[in-house]
């Protein structure tokens, strides 16, 4: 049977979190400000709540039992989430602050900004870190809510009340081929013929389905199930890379070709079907308006993103 959260003391899921970092009754009292006496009666309250040690001495430290390390992540989730419901007074300063921006970004878009919002995070908070990741297979909405990113980059908007989103860049799609392909070299226009006469390289995520979707190509359906796929990947890069060895073709956002034409030349064509422009959006949580350093760094990203695609 459940404990009803009204009998607990939320202030002792502090004292755990602090005995979890360093496992000493002196140096959490100072820490949080109490007395060594209140710290040893708040542990004996914790252990009886959860029915176990959680903490036993060994010489002048305290180790952590298998039940405290069990619970530790979800304890230091729990008062996370409270702590960003909190308004905060302090100022971010981005020149001297220290902090871990979390971002993820489906698609093309990693290969496209990545390395544009590295830079630019470097000369803005020099001491901040930027961990970039992919996930397909979780929901954009639980990855903002779990407070496993900060930012996610998608080609749809995350339509609920507790997120919002901003338009970050329509652009159009090209078909790109090898510069010295031997059959599209003399073309200026690919016709439909042209497009399903080649072999086409396709970048997939990993639940098989495509960064470019039926919202983008009118006739979806009928031209991926028409062409002939040569190559699967995980990866754009992957993909342009086979494109440059190869007679293959494929249809990416034109944003990444011109991202890596310093080093590789490609042909470019327009379509020979109708497609609508491929959207990217900027999504964030809501509950995160009170932290000072998300506000920053979300301005951040919009502002570096806007910039990237006016002068691209």
């Amino acid at each position: 049977m459940s404990i009803g959260l009204r009998k607990v003391d939320l202030n002792l899921l502090n004292v755990f979190a602090e005995l979890i970092k360093n496992p000493h009754l002196t140096n959490t009292a100072k820490r949080l400000n109490m007395t060594q006496p209140a710290v040893s009666m708040a542990l004996q309250r914790l252990r009886s709540l959860y029915d176990d040690s959680l903490f036993i001495r060994e010489g002048r430290a305290m180790v952590a039992t298998a039940k405290a390390l069990e619970i530790a992540p979800e304890i230091e989730q729990a008062l996370e989430l409270i702590t960003s419901t909190l308004p905060n007074t302090e100022s971010f300063v981005p020149a001297t602050a220290k902090v871990k921006f979390k971002m993820n970004i489906f698609g093309y878009a990693e290969q496209v900004l990545a390395a544009d919002f590295v830079k630019k995070l470097h000369n803005e908070s020099p001491n901040s870190a930027l961990y970039i990741s992919s996930e397909y297979m979780v929901d954009a909405d639980k990855l903002l809510r779990d407070r496993r990113t900060d930012i996610h980059i998608d080609y749809k908007p995350v339509l609920h009340p507790d997120f919002k989103y901003y338009e970050a860049s329509r652009e159009d799609l090209v078909v790109i081929a090898n510069k010295n392909h031997p059959r599209l070299k003399q073309k200026k226009i690919m016709t439909m013929d042209d497009f399903f006469r080649e072999k086409h390289a396709v970048a997939l995520s990993p639940d098989g389905s495509e960064f470019i979707s039926d919202k983008v190509i009118k006739d979806f359906d009928y031209i991926t199930k028409k062409r002939e796929i040569g190559y699967h990947g995980s990866s754009a890069l992957g993909v342009l890379s086979i494109i440059a060895k190869s007679d293959m073709i494929t249809l990416v956002p034109k944003h990444l070709v011109k991202s890596i034409n310093e080093y590789k030349e490609f042909l470019q064509f327009t379509p020979p079907f109708e497609c609508n422009e491929l959207v990217t959006y900027i999504n964030w949580y809501v509950g995160m308006q009170y932290d000072p350093s998300h506000l920053w760094f979300k301005e951040f990203v919009i502002k570096n993103t806007h910039e990237y695609y006016l002068n691209g």
